[in-house]
């Protein structure tokens, strides 16, 4: 098994413009999920661990009453994740790593979010064993992906076609 991210393999300079894209162009996203978001988020207390929280969109999501860990690979990620946590007035902390192996007790978290992330990693199964682990009994595994289309689709062609340049381009 390849223990390494997709990020861990990637030119910092490419880590950073990522980031920055993260940061700036991802707001129509955003705003389309909002509503979703806020549904699912809204009722989270306690310690809440975010895998791959990227440059911090989802915790305006979150009540100011919980303790929040992120895990996120890409450091040039960090200054955005903090940036936010200052303007909403939260206090977060970040750690390095990779949602394979979460740095997080056996079962010391009420809940994990992972929002566009499980389509990135390198050994899902590891991932979801990874969060049974660390989650509390009776705690909760949050996540948003998209899926892929229907099996011998117009629409499934097109993104078997492009998913090569795909992990490329979005880190993995």
């Amino acid at each position: 098994m390849n223990t390494k991210s997709a990020t861990q393999n990637t030119p910092g300079w490419y880590q950073r413009l990522f980031a920055w894209l993260m940061a700036h162009a991802t707001a129509k996203y955003e705003a389309q999920m909002s509503d979703r978001k806020r549904e699912l988020f809204s009722d989270l207390h306690g310690n809440v661990l975010e895998i791959g929280p990227g440059t911090g969109p989802n915790l305006h999501y979150y009540p100011s009453d919980i303790h929040w860990t992120g895990i996120e690979p890409n450091s040039h990620m960090y200054p955005y994740l903090e940036q936010e946590a200052e303007r909403l007035g939260l206090d977060i902390n970040i750690k390095s790593g990779t949602a394979e192996r979460l740095d997080a007790e056996d079962n010391s978290i009420d809940a994990v979010v992972s929002t566009l992330v499980l389509c990135s990693v390198e050994n899902l199964s590891s991932v979801l064993q990874e969060v049974l682990r660390v989650l509390k009994p009776g705690g909760q595994f949050f996540f948003l992906e998209h899926v892929a289309a229907p099996q011998k689709t117009g629409l499934r062609q097109i993104q078997n076609w492009i998913q090569p340049l795909w992990t490329v381009v979005v880190d993995g």
